[in-house]
């Protein structure tokens, strides 16, 4: 589930198109058929669906281009093209066409809600969230119920820090749709709520979604940290596992997993789930360095020390790896060995030190010795 929230744009068209995409040859014989026949009204309606399919396939400009024809049509065949043409390239990035696009069905028609809420959504991604506010509140004046207006000044509000307003306009879509529950909507609540530091109703919110999308491991995860902020040490214990069950390679589920285990001083359980993830992620060094670091925590320092000599041979160029070479080597007190690792990495230090100069183009660091 998206954590910032992207904005919805409004595409009628879409909402009725057909699921499943006919051969094109079939489509077109089909549309032709009928603009030459008795029920030839209906061959407008079909044209219009047809830029639903190209849209099912992927064929952008094919929709673009049969969607344009209807540019110079009557009125209400007009906006709808230009709605939707407005929406397509939203969808491509291309604000300044999809403005046009929406200003075009503003002209025709000053009292259509979706025109507006396709200017706001092309201001929102402009970052010009006060012309978007007002645009999605010129759509709500003509339909005070459009999810996709209430939706968007709702993320708005959240974008400027504004949680209590934020909160208003999501509890009104809630309002409106009744007992219909809809995830985006419930998981823009419950993150709301957490942002204003009400746990418990955060985890309602939050379990209601998890009801509607059981398989989201993010979410999971996010109840298993509301429990640990709350104290709940054993559930949060619950949902993180549930959560590492569904999406294993999810690295901050791990971290807290280990993490866990090494607070209960189960070590050998973390090592367990550090080894699985290295498995999956054989060219990453930061599980090894892991494994090594709980051997030398359970004391077995001669395993940890043959493990860091390996990590070292593969990655010669790690600083983590060189540190804990020279701790282990000053511990057994071979200073020969310590000498060596310590030069490695102060060699290592200098040649990041120079990249950052580079970087950011200061000019070398000179001593006065005199």
């Amino acid at each position: 589930m998206d954590g910032a929230g992207s904005p919805v744009h409004h595409h009628p068209l879409f909402l009725d198109g057909p699921h499943h995409a006919k051969p094109r040859r079939l489509q077109h014989w089909c549309v032709e058929t009928i603009k030459n026949s008795y029920f030839s009204s209906l061959a407008v309606d079909l044209e219009l669906k047809k830029a639903v399919i190209y849209l099912k396939q992927d064929d952008i400009q094919q929709a673009i281009d049969t969607l344009k024809y209807f540019e110079k049509k009557e009125s209400n065949i007009a906006i709808n093209a230009a709605i939707n043409l407005s929406f397509i390239y939203i969808l491509k990035k291309d604000i300044t066409t999809a403005e046009s696009y929406a200003d075009t069905a503003k002209k025709i028609d000053s009292y259509c809600p979706a025109a507006f809420i396709n200017s706001g959504v092309c201001s929102m991604m402009k970052e010009d969230l006060e012309t978007a506010k007002l645009m999605f509140m010129n759509a709500l004046d003509i339909d005070s119920t459009s999810f996709e207006a209430l939706y968007n000044i709702g993320l708005i509000f959240k974008k400027l820090g504004d949680h209590n307003n934020s909160l208003l306009y999501f509890r009104k879509i809630i309002s409106n749709l009744g007992h219909e529950q809809h995830p985006e909507v419930l998981y823009q609540i419950a993150s709301l709520y957490d942002l204003l530091g009400d746990v418990g109703t955060a985890l309602e919110y939050y379990l209601q979604l998890l009801s509607l999308v059981q398989q989201d491991n993010k979410i999971i995860q996010k109840i298993g940290e509301l429990y640990e902020t709350d104290g709940e040490r054993q559930q949060a214990y619950h949902y993180h596992h549930e959560s590492y069950r569904i999406y294993p390679i999810d690295s901050s589920v791990i971290n807290w997993l280990c993490s866990h285990y090494i607070e209960l001083q189960v070590v050998e359980k973390a090592i367990g789930f550090y080894e699985k993830a290295v498995l999956k992620n054989p060219q990453d060094p930061y599980y090894l360095l892991r494994i090594a670091g709980c051997y030398r925590r359970i004391g077995n320092q001669q395993k940890s020390l043959s493990l860091f000599k390996m990590i070292h041979e593969i990655y010669p160029e790690n600083a983590d790896c060189l540190r804990a070479l020279i701790h282990l080597n000053q511990q057994q007190g071979n200073n020969e060995l310590v000498e060596k690792y310590g030069a490695e990495l102060q060699k290592l230090e200098k040649q990041k030190e120079v990249r950052q100069r580079i970087g950011t183009g200061r000019p070398p660091t000179t001593r006065n010795d005199t």
